[in-house]
């Protein structure tokens, strides 16, 4: 008797709708044929146009600087999971649990820099509940694109985190292997999927814009101060005591970057070899920094392509 041939899901699924090489092979999966990927890419490209159809250019310069803030979330995620690694190695399980949750957090927080039902003030300052909530309710599911349960996942891992920054036990009350395997073995996939879901939603922003003719902007004289507003609240915050906004130097020369160059919509995968090369180019913490850039790197890369 011969053996019966299993399907095999194609590796082209969300791809065909992306005029650049990149990679969904875990949403293709998650989304279970070709048909779903097409009706998931068309009705986000509804949502999107319908969107841009309101937008004047402060909005598609706010959307730019979202856009960068997003593919941004994928490197500190992937930062965050790997360093989260090291200290499970060393059996560290209080900076464990706190690096789990925050590489969750900013891997959700980058796919929602993207949805088009949230205003940038808003998706710059979210509440920690609000973000799994909106994310859960966003992507996941039975038929979801996303099959990992965010919410519970999340929740899990802000207990612990919590409990380790304000409650400091004398001894470990969590043991890893039983009691929250179920939420920390998934740390790395849940980015990997979620920088593949940025990665899909810019590059429908992208063609979105092309299809509504909204074009680069360059930010006019009365319009700089507004644009550098929301440029700084969407990375970084304001000084609690003297008031003053802090931006590291790869996001001070992207803000001159803009005001100088203009700002447009493109796809996480043609703006990463620019954040590549900016990437913990000004760290200073030696041998092991530039190692862990290194590998960090890579990871996305891989996740996108």
């Amino acid at each position: 008797m011969s053996e019966i041939a299993q399907p095999v899901w194609p590796r082209i699924g969300l791809e065909r709708h992306v005029p650049y090489i990149t990679g969904f092979f875990h949403l293709n999966i998650n989304l279970g044929s070709a048909s779903a990927c097409t009706q998931y890419f068309s009705n986000w490209m509804g949502r999107y146009r319908k969107l841009m159809r309101g937008w004047d250019e402060y909005e598609t310069a706010a959307w730019s600087v979202r856009l960068r803030q997003s593919l941004k979330s994928a490197f500190v995620s992937t930062h965050f999971a790997l360093a989260a690694s090291e200290a499970k190695a060393t059996g560290s399980f209080v900076t464990f649990y706190y690096l789990s949750y925050y590489a969750v957090l900013h891997a959700v927080w980058g796919v929602l820099y993207l949805h088009p039902d949230e205003n940038t003030a808003a998706i710059a300052k979210p509440t920690h509940s609000k973000l799994p909530n909106v994310f859960q309710s966003a992507f996941c599911g039975p038929k979801g694109i996303i099959r990992y349960p965010i919410k519970e996942i999340m929740e899990d891992l802000r207990l612990r985190r919590e409990y380790y920054s304000y409650r400091m036990p004398l001894n470990l009350p969590f043991n890893d292997e039983r009691d929250a395997k179920s939420s920390t073995s998934n740390v790395g996939g849940i980015v990997k999927q979620c920088i593949q879901l940025s990665n899909l939603h810019s590059h429908l922003i992208m063609e979105a814009a092309e299809r509504e003719k909204i074009h680069p902007v360059r930010i006019k004289a009365d319009a700089r101060q507004a644009f550098e507003e929301v440029f700084r609240a969407v990375n970084s915050q304001r000084h609690p005591v003297r008031g003053g906004w802090f931006l590291e130097p790869a996001d001070e020369r992207a803000l001159n970057e803009f005001l100088t160059q203009g700002t447009g919509l493109t796809g996480h995968s043609i703006e990463f070899d620019h954040m590549y090369d900016e990437y913990m180019t000004y760290a200073g913490g030696g041998e092991a920094d530039l190692d862990k850039a290194q590998k960090v790197k890579s990871l996305v890369y891989n996740a996108m392509c």
